[in-house]
């Protein structure tokens, strides 16, 4: 069997590729990753289902996507689900790429040529979605945070409302950061989507070095309301507990279900994506 000649370089180099995505880049192996989300008590009572999706990975190089569907949109929980694994997917295939990228002495060129590679393929998502669905893509819109650890720089990405938040290793403790912009909700009319109109100027986006971080969480706005305090701009001492005992998943979906510690809420879907380093102190 003749074999076109354009493959020849794939398949050259296939064997040494397929043997770097099976092991983690050297210091980054070890990693802790956790997500789970829980359906609000608003939603079940207009017979909605859990419009967020998170997801994580630390087979290889850690990371995680966490997507939270817009309550207006008939499809939200589809467009959620479908950015998280999508955008988890693409990470995983870039691999080479994030090896130069992250790894190495930063370059904003590249890391600004990732941000657009990530939203342009994201939106895609969303008119392949509306595409199959024969709708269009404001029914499948969502939010979308994504963190994706280096072993010189970590990259985070955010569109509209949650929060990101990155623990420091710091002189005397660990302490909690916010990533990116402030909480927008969705009933102030400020919040971006990943939607056919989005633009670059809606998107945040930046990289930290990565020697002094020891976990990355991404909350949507719904989990952000018992985890951080906007008045106070203070975390929850649970943050902390879930770094330093490694949460489980179920452990984690357990505390996002349990009804008295979301009593005084709104009611929104509790979604939570947490990724660990291997240089933190279990308890």
């Amino acid at each position: 069997m003749t074999v076109a000649s354009y493959y020849h370089p794939l398949l050259a180099q296939l064997p040494r590729y397929l043997e770097q995505l099976s092991t983690a880049p050297l210091g980054l192996s070890d990693w802790h990753g956790v997500a789970s989300q829980a359906v609000g008590y608003r939603h079940l009572q207009h017979g909605l289902p859990c419009q967020d999706h998170g997801v994580i990975h630390c087979q290889g190089r850690p990371l995680l996507v966490l997507c939270d569907g817009a309550g207006s949109a008939l499809c939200a929980e589809l467009g959620a689900r479908a950015l998280s694994e999508g955008l988890r997917r693409l990470l995983i295939s870039l691999e080479p790429c994030l090896a130069k990228w992250l790894d190495e002495e930063e370059q904003s060129a590249e890391l600004a040529q990732l941000a657009m590679l990530l939203v342009r393929h994201a939106k895609g998502i969303n008119a392949d979605l509306a595409a199959a669905g024969r709708r269009g893509g404001d029914d499948f819109r969502a939010t979308l945070l994504l963190a994706v650890a280096g072993k010189h720089s970590l990259f985070w990405l955010q569109v509209g409302d949650g929060l990101l938040a990155l623990r420091e290793r710091g002189y005397a403790e660990s302490s909690w950061r916010q990533l990116g912009q402030a909480n927008k909700g969705e009933f102030a009319n400020q919040t971006a989507f990943i939607d056919p109109q989005l633009s670059m100027a809606q998107v945040s986006w930046g990289a930290e070095p990565a020697g002094r971080v020891e976990a990355v969480v991404a909350m949507s706005d719904g989990a952000a309301e018992r985890l951080y305090s906007n008045a106070q701009s203070r975390f929850a001492p649970m943050l902390d507990q879930w770094v330093e005992q490694k949460v489980t998943v179920r452990e984690l979906y357990e505390c996002l279900s349990q009804g008295e510690l979301w009593r005084r809420t709104t009611g929104d879907d509790k979604s939570v994506a947490l990724l660990v380093g291997p240089g933190v102190k279990t308890v």
